[in-house]
């Protein structure tokens, strides 16, 4: 039980930092080419 409970732990973290990730790029993206850098 141990195990799989650090299994699901560790499979959380992959899944919340990989989400993360996702976001922050599709952000940067946005920020890059969206209405931001238009109005400059």
């Amino acid at each position: 039980m141990e195990i799989l409970s650090t299994l699901v732990v560790w499979q959380i973290c992959c899944i919340s930092s990989s989400f993360l990730m996702a976001v922050s790029v599709h952000l940067f993206i946005y920020v890059q080419a969206g209405p931001f850098s238009v109005q400059r």
